[in-house]
């Protein structure tokens, strides 16, 4: 899942209610809140300008509390994701389950995907997913359906991760090129 807008739809409330629920005193949350309020932005397209807004969701970007606050965000993802590993950072989450039985994997990964919406949504987030893809490695004669709300995903050959061209047969031949 792209989170590459994630930093941009983080609900404030949502965020400083999180810090109340893993422990942080009054005083630390009263100072997130206030770090997260009060900011407004405008836009410039060449002479015209648009009106002021309210910010009401999202982390300042560029700030050393930005990844901070949005890991303390998204820590209870992992929660959700019951049978498949789960790897998240900045831009993107990754889920992986492995198993000899093909359909078992698709069920799987499957479930854990209908979560891992459900997840985003109840948190405010937006997924991108036209940005959804699988990557099926080892010797399968059939491809599994993967969905995620309806939309199947594509299952692809090769995909980038972290800037490294990931392929099927864990060669790294489409990286060196």
């Amino acid at each position: 899942m792209d989170q590459s807008k994630a930093f941009d739809t983080v609900p404030h409330d949502l965020i400083t209610s999180k810090l109340n629920m893993y422990g942080a005193d009054d005083k630390t949350v009263e100072l997130i809140k206030d770090y997260l309020s009060n900011r407004r932005q405008t836009v410039r397209i060449a002479s015209n300008l648009s009106t002021w807004q309210d910010i009401e969701v999202g982390i300042p970007q560029g700030s050393i509390l930005g990844p901070l606050l949005f890991n303390i965000f998204m820590n209870d993802l992992a929660y959700v994701v019951k049978q498949s590993k789960l790897s998240a950072y900045a831009n993107g989450t990754q889920i992986f389950y492995a198993d000899k039985d093909l359909a078992k994997v698709q069920d799987t990964i499957n479930n854990d995907l209908y979560h891992v919406d459900k997840w985003y949504t109840d948190n405010g987030m937006k997924t991108n997913h036209s940005k959804y893809q699988a990557i099926v490695m080892g010797k399968t004669q059939n491809k599994p359906l993967f969905r995620c709300e309806n939309a199947v995903i594509p299952v692809t050959e090769d995909f980038d991760l972290l800037g490294v061209t990931v392929d099927n047969k864990l060669k790294f031949d489409r990286h060196i090129a």
